[in-house]
């Protein structure tokens, strides 16, 4: 009786598992696209630095010279930056969702641009005269269509990305439909409620069951930890760009973040339990 007892127990075990692997992969996906995950990657990454550098590589000598720090330090301002950081964010949303999106365009850097340049001056580091605004705004216009169309370009870098990383672990179609679906986030969540149930109620007595479910879960999460920790570089194998390391970066804090969350319901399960026991010991005396 003890060992079928037993049996069932690694079986609930396995399903409340399965069930949580589901729930923290949905969990690392909502928090690998969130705004603050993305803004993190980009500035960790000098993303914004690295699109703009490539558009200007080629920029007029007053350009690149005299004035290449300046329009370096306008796009390195928080207004820039969060110009960047809407449009990557809307470009991934659009591969992953398949919500609208527009490309960016002219007019948009533009004013981006401008707020940027007030920005800059109202920190009091450097000064930007009006004559060098404009001056800075003509010769950006002439590389304008450079910068968009490197810009535009990150939805197809995403896919390089998606197909080479992603479609080995999800087969990024059907796995981002099944993480996404409320349906089945709802099933997942009533089965490791089931699970979490069956096994109080089997050790009942001892209250052992939520012991069982701690390990279920510190498993989960450190199955994530690992994740987490990434894939050495190999040798010979190209260096990824900064879009792809940003990506990484995001996918890499969505799996930490779960396997925190993991290992947190982890602990409260034994906590409850101990708390049980003790009120159980306290009982019977």
């Amino acid at each position: 009786m003890r060992a079928l007892k037993i049996i069932g127990a690694i079986i609930i075990s396995a399903a409340l598992l399965a069930g949580e692997v589901f729930l923290m992969a949905a969990f690392a996906f909502d928090r690998a696209l969130s705004e603050e995950s993305l803004r993190k990657a980009v500035e960790e990454n000098n993303l914004v630095e690295a699109m703009v550098e490539e558009a200007l590589r080629e920029s007029t000598v007053s350009m690149g010279g005299e004035y290449g720090e300046m329009v370096m330090s306008v796009m390195r301002t928080d207004a820039m930056t969060d110009f960047f950081t809407d449009y990557v964010e809307a470009a991934i949303d659009h591969e992953i969702y398949g919500n609208p999106y527009t490309e960016i365009g002219t007019d948009q850097l533009m004013n981006a641009f401008t707020r940027g340049v007030e920005e800059v001056n109202s920190e009091g580091g450097e000064s930007v005269s009006p004559l060098e605004e404009e001056f800075m705004k003509q010769e950006l216009l002439r590389e304008a269509p450079d910068i968009t169309a490197d810009l535009n370009s990150l939805v197809g870098e995403y896919d390089a990305l998606g197909g080479r990383a992603a479609e080995e672990a999800l087969q990024p179609a059907e796995g981002v439909r099944i993480l996404t679906g409320v349906a089945e986030r709802a099933a997942a969540v009533i089965l490791c409620l089931i699970c979490v149930a069956a096994l109080a109620f089997m050790f009942r007595r001892s209250r052992l069951g939520l012991i069982w479910c701690a390990a279920a879960t510190a498993t989960a999460a450190s199955a994530f930890m690992l994740l987490s920790a990434g894939q050495p570089a190999q040798p010979g194998v190209a260096e990824l760009s900064s879009l792809e390391n940003a990506l990484l970066d995001m996918l890499t804090s969505g799996f930490r973040a779960a396997a925190a969350a993991g290992y947190i319901t982890a602990a409260i399960f034994v906590i409850i339990c101990v708390i049980m026991r003790a009120a159980r010991r306290k009982k019977l005396r």
